[in-house]
């Protein structure tokens, strides 16, 4: 019994359930270039959190449900319309040697939620899309390390189609001074797409180097290169982000090249993308940002452009109660599908809530 007190000692439990209540305002529930239609949605989200930490091992757990009801469209309202579940797992097996896991399940009425790095509007049905990635970091030296991962990801939509992608990576991390380090990784890489029984596969392959380097102590610069082969044919490969932080205020501004894929597309795309991101927090209890964004994705002779904005502010009330109020607007031109290659429409959502929190540790 003082053997298990003294291990339970160790270790640090925190359990966080939550609730946001959200009026949600949508002009273009459909993306509609001709008839746009709206309505307003009342959204809540209950959610649970669980940490737990010991001197080897950290883990993370979330999950939360969004519960929507519309007040014109009354066919859409669904208890369950988004699901959302999240992991992380870190252990120490060695002074040198760290092993992690990372997962994450959504389920959802919205496939755009799926589209992150292009943006793209996708009709309502169901989608869904499980991600995991193990993960290992050696440290061969202070300055020297090796890391290695597995990603995998497979995305369902309903009554369409299915995409499976698994990654390779493997590099080294070779830190130069207090300031800078370089990384050089190799990325292995195959997408299976599913349609009606028929299977379409793509191999990828990925040099890729970075350097980092902090320039003072509230700014830093990032950027990674390399080529990529995709069936035999060539292309880059690029990322840059440069992050500041004042006083009260931040910035933080990225720029990407990649190759990903489109929730109910088959076939692999290119994405490039602008972000910005600059925050003001003028008191402890309000912060305010806004994130303008150009996200332009193409492949072969189709190409789509989504103009982007999002304004929002935070009031804390006390420490575990807020108020959220947050719009975003999207313009988006052409589509990645030849029946919709001339679209031309625009989307936005305001969204007023409240959020609560309740907090506890063992």
């Amino acid at each position: 019994m003082l053997f298990r007190g003294e291990m339970l000692a160790q270790y640090r439990v925190a359990l966080e359930p939550s609730i946001e209540i959200n009026e949600v305002h949508d002009d273009n529930l459909f993306f509609s270039e001709e008839r746009p239609a709206g309505d307003l949605i009342l959204r809540v989200r209950p959610a649970l959190a669980l940490q737990l930490d010991s001197p080897r091992w950290s883990a993370t757990g979330k999950y939360a449900f969004d519960s929507d009801r519309f007040a014109n469209y009354s066919t859409l309202n669904n208890a369950r319309a988004r699901d959302q579940a999240s992991i992380g797992v870190q252990y120490r097996s060695t002074p040198r040697l760290v092993l992690a896991l990372d997962g994450a399940y959504v389920n959802t009425d919205t496939p755009t939620d799926l589209n992150i790095e292009t943006g793209l509007a996708a009709f309502r049905v169901r989608a869904k899309q499980l991600t995991l990635r193990p993960a290992a970091r050696f440290r061969i030296s202070p300055r020297l390390s090796a890391h290695a991962s597995y990603f995998s990801t497979s995305a369902e939509l309903a009554g369409g189609t299915s995409t499976r992608a698994q990654f390779q990576t493997v590099g080294i991390e070779q830190r130069l001074s207090a300031r800078d380090s370089l990384t050089v990784d190799y990325e292995q890489g195959l997408y299976v797409f599913n349609l009606d029984k028929a299977k379409n596969r793509t191999n990828t392959y990925l040099v890729l180097a970075g350097w980092k380097r902090d320039l003072g102590q509230r700014t830093r610069l990032m950027l990674q290169a390399g080529p990529r082969i995709t069936d035999g044919s060539p292309a880059a490969e690029l990322s840059a982000s440069l992050a500041h932080q004042w006083r009260s205020t931040s910035i933080a501004i990225s720029g990407q090249q990649t190759q990903t894929t489109v929730m109910g597309s088959i076939g692999t795309v290119e994405a490039r993308n602008l972000q910005a991101r600059f925050s003001y927090a003028p008191t402890r209890f309000l912060t305010a940002f806004a994130a303008p964004a150009v996200l332009r994705t193409v492949r072969g002779d189709l190409q789509a452009t989504v103009y982007r904005i999002g304004v929002g502010a935070r009031y804390t009330i006390t420490p575990l109660m807020g108020i959220d109020a947050i719009y975003s607007f999207d313009s988006q031109r052409g589509a990645i599908d030849r029946l919709r290659a001339n679209d031309n429409f625009s989307h936005g959502t305001l969204s007023v809530g409240l959020r609560a929190r309740w907090s506890g540790r063992d």
